[in-house]
């Protein structure tokens, strides 16, 4: 049945009565899918972004160079070990934040987490020994033992950015 004429004259004469007497109000469900129509699409990206250099050289490509290894550097997995040890704490925010939505925008949600995953990456490059320990050799050419960490380019490149897909 597509038309009122068509249903029965006791539920056409209940609906007209019901009109009357309910009223229906928003109690905010239109900002909260507002603003999930708003986050479709929303991508954030934490890490080192395109363009960034130290003395000439490609900040990314000496990050990729530690994070994965290569036949001369060992395997020292900055942005990994940051992920793997705080996954369960940005899962629990957006959790929480995901029930927030229509008191604040998916935008903030995504600079929190953002912001929150940028300094968990930082703090694993700088307060951090990330094994295995430097050679000798590299130790005698920086005059320091710490790992990761030399003009503190690498941990000032980390950022966020979020953008549209």
């Amino acid at each position: 049945m597509d038309t009122a004429q068509e249903l029965p004259a006791w539920v056409t004469g209940f609906l007209a009565v019901a009109k009357k007497y309910v009223t229906d109000r928003d109690l905010g469900m239109r900002a909260i899918m507002r603003e999930y129509r708003r986050g479709d699409g929303l991508a954030l990206t934490v890490g080192i972004q395109q363009g960034e250099t130290n003395e000439g050289v490609s900040v990314a490509e000496y990050g990729a160079y530690n994070e994965y290894g290569t036949d001369k550097i060992p395997q020292r997995s900055f942005m990994g070990t940051a992920f793997d040890e705080n996954k369960a704490g940005y899962i629990r925010y957006m959790t929480r934040a995901s029930k927030a939505i229509g008191l604040q925008s998916f935008a903030n949600m995504a600079t929190t987490l953002g912001l929150k995953a940028q300094q968990d990456i930082q703090n694993v490059i700088t307060k951090r020994n990330i094994l295995p320990k430097l050679a000798d050799s590299t130790v005698k050419a920086k005059g320091d033992t710490k790992t990761l960490v030399d003009t503190g380019a690498l941990a000032n490149s980390i950022t966020f950015i979020t953008r549209r897909k």
